[in-house]
């Protein structure tokens, strides 16, 4: 496989979000101010343990199953 055949192709990102959509609540992204002050850049979270199931690794589950 070469390197750009690891990548996905907008149209399948777009298939992906379809098929998650139902199943995947759109988590927040909260700002750190003691890691952005920490990293000396704006550091915001994507807090997936928010989601409904309670785990991060919904979204490759879905999309393989």
């Amino acid at each position: 496989m070469s390197e750009l055949e690891k990548f996905l192709s907008p149209g399948e990102l777009w298939k992906a979000r379809k098929r998650l959509k139902p199943y995947i609540y759109r988590t927040p992204l909260p700002f750190s101010k003691g890691l952005s002050w920490i990293t000396g850049c704006e550091l915001y979270l994507n807090v997936e343990c928010w989601q409904l199931c309670g785990c991060f690794k919904v979204r490759g589950a879905i999309n393989m199953v």
